[in-house]
């Protein structure tokens, strides 16, 4: 599982975001079966606060798909390809938002329910 998860991780991971269709087909392919993945993870292995934030991802990357993964293209994929070629240039600093973020909802976890939101809007401000 983890070795799928780091093929869509684009920012730390072993991917970069797609700059041709042909490279987002091959993205969205691999987005596929990691959903697929992760989707069955979360019934099987998770409970409470864990798996409810497997689902918010799983929701949001489909919701992500609709507009990306498409079998013509459109306005919205020719600017997530512009979007790559920049966000490819940015290297490390994208990375580093990216592992701050994670530590931060690992921090959330452990609040109580009343304390996340605030928590995550002061984070994301």
């Amino acid at each position: 599982m983890d070795k799928h998860l780091r093929s869509m991780e684009m920012i730390n991971g072993d991917q970069r975001f797609p700059e041709t269709l042909t490279e987002l087909k091959e993205h969205c392919g691999r987005n596929k079966k990691v959903i697929d993945l992760m989707t069955k993870m979360a019934d099987k292995c998770m409970t409470g606060f864990t798996k409810n934030i497997m689902q918010v991802a799983v929701y949001s990357i489909r919701r992500s798909r609709k507009t990306m993964c498409r079998n013509k293209p459109n306005k919205e994929m020719m600017a997530i390809i512009d979007a790559g070629r920049c966000v490819n240039s940015g290297g490390k600093r994208f990375g580093n938002c990216v592992q701050r973020a994670q530590i931060h909802i690992q921090t959330v976890k452990n609040l109580s329910s009343k304390e996340r939101i605030p928590f995550i809007c002061c984070f994301t401000s």
